[in-house]
């Protein structure tokens, strides 16, 4: 837990944790009292307790550690899980790869960036197949895609997140900020124009670009895939 013992976020997470809970932190006085408490909580937390993608601030399970704190941890946690993704997260951060932008919705490197552009989309996909709601999809994947449900349900779901999040991570660093088109036809000015629409008639404090578009859709992409497609391939 380095991560909240030095600055800049040493103060910053503090102020998130005391805005979020603050009958549960108002009794800690020092930095180290903050951080043991953090500690502590963050010992109760399995991986994918981190968060809980777009149900988080809602989630009865939610542990007591701001969201925005909780955000950086599961970027963390899913996107390092070999020497080419830690290279590339390390690329990700670094003040030479991406310079970050002024209008703090536009700023890949907040948490609320983070949480819109990567976590959700990615815990939507990890959703999908975790069976829950039953969705039509994770039955005919659990039926057509896998042998043993037991032995393999909890590997291939956490698979998806440290697969997604490594490459969302690798996509940001290779094509940097804001992302564009390396060419232009009728199709890229449609997704241009619905962009333009969406920035100019949602009032939600989020920013569409093409990261916000296309990560987003992976989930129906997915999904549409698996249902329409499962029968020809098998």
């Amino acid at each position: 837990m380095q991560l909240i013992e030095k600055y800049p976020l040493k103060k910053e997470w503090q102020k998130w944790a005391i805005q979020e809970h603050k009958k549960y932190w108002m009794g800690c006085k020092t930095d180290e009292e903050f951080i043991q408490k953090a500690k502590s909580e963050a010992a109760n937390l399995g991986g994918k307790q981190i968060h809980y993608g777009e149900g988080h601030s809602t989630s009865q399970k939610h542990s007591k550690l701001p969201e925005n704190l909780c955000v950086l941890l599961w970027l963390l946690r899913f996107g390092i899980h070999d020497k080419k993704s830690l290279n590339t997260m390390t690329l990700f951060f670094s003040p030479d790869t991406i310079q970050a932008e002024q209008n703090v919705y536009q700023n890949i490197f907040t948490p609320s960036w983070l949480k819109n552009n990567i976590v959700n989309p990615a815990m939507n996909v990890y959703e999908l197949f975790k069976g829950e709601h039953n969705f039509e999809t994770t039955h005919i994947f659990n039926e057509h895609y896998i042998c043993d449900r037991n032995a393999l349900r909890k590997c291939y779901r956490e698979s998806i997140l440290y697969g997604m999040v490594s490459q969302m991570i690798e996509t940001i660093v290779a094509w940097g900020y804001p992302p564009n088109f390396p060419l232009s036809n009728q199709n890229t000015d449609e997704i241009k124009n619905f962009m333009r629409f969406l920035n100019q008639t949602q009032d939600n404090n989020i920013i569409y670009d093409l990261y916000m578009m296309f990560f987003s859709s992976i989930e129906n992409i997915i999904e549409k895939n698996v249902k329409h497609h499962h029968e020809i391939i098998f």
